[in-house]
């Protein structure tokens, strides 16, 4: 009982979540900004029980490199001993992806500036994105007779 009533807690809990980029080091917390419980706003806040894809849309469009991560299926997300794939974030929820094989002292926490605990999520180590010069293998491949495969 003790093991269910901790995951229950997990999902129905507030979470704050420090993406970092792994190409840049920049980072971004979401929700951005700190959620008081009068405003009655649901989007200003995440839960556990969150997916990974509903909780990178908070930071998505301020990350132009994840559009580009996208459309050649590059894009990671690590916290701590744990890595899930950008196919997988649909149906991964935040409680899972950062509890599950980490123990407490596993998970990395930062303090933002305006006092909130955050758990740090590392998207990528930048070798998923291209570079400019080179075109991918599939780009390449088409190239050479339309065939693929």
């Amino acid at each position: 009982m003790t093991k269910w009533n901790c995951v229950n807690t997990r999902k129905n809990s507030p979470i704050t979540i420090l993406f970092e980029c792994g190409w840049s080091g920049e980072c971004f917390p979401a929700p951005s900004t700190p959620s008081s419980n009068d405003d009655g706003d649901s989007n200003s806040t995440l839960l556990g029980s969150a997916t990974l894809k509903t909780a990178i849309a908070h930071v998505k469009p301020k990350i132009p490199a994840l559009y580009l991560m996208d459309q050649n299926s590059a894009h990671t997300m690590t916290c701590g001993k744990n890595t899930v794939c950008g196919d997988e974030w649909e149906t991964t929820m935040l409680c899972h992806f950062i509890y599950d094989d980490n123990g407490e002292e596993d998970v990395p926490v930062a303090v933002l500036d305006d006092g909130r605990e955050a758990v740090v999520i590392t998207l990528g180590d930048g070798s998923g994105i291209p570079s400019r010069g080179k075109a991918s293998v599939v780009t390449r491949c088409l190239g050479k007779g339309g065939t693929y495969g």
